[in-house]
């Protein structure tokens, strides 16, 4: 019994861990394509100001508490 407490335990310890590896993956990809979006915006119009709004955007997005950038 004690040996299926215990492996219950650490499955479910994994599950959460995996659950926040997600969920900082998918903020990664949210900040690196907005980021990217900015950039490609300016493309258009500023090209001297592209890498400039890029680096802004990713520095203001935040995951799991840390900037990014």
């Amino acid at each position: 019994i004690v040996l299926v407490m215990i492996l219950g335990i650490v499955l479910g310890s994994l599950a959460v861990e995996f659950a926040h590896m997600h969920a900082i993956q998918t903020g990664l990809q949210n900040s690196t394509d907005a980021a990217a979006l900015a950039g490609a915006y300016d493309l258009w119009f500023d090209l001297d100001k592209a890498d400039d709004n890029a680096l802004a955007v990713a520095a203001l997005n935040r995951v799991d508490g840390r900037s990014i950038s």
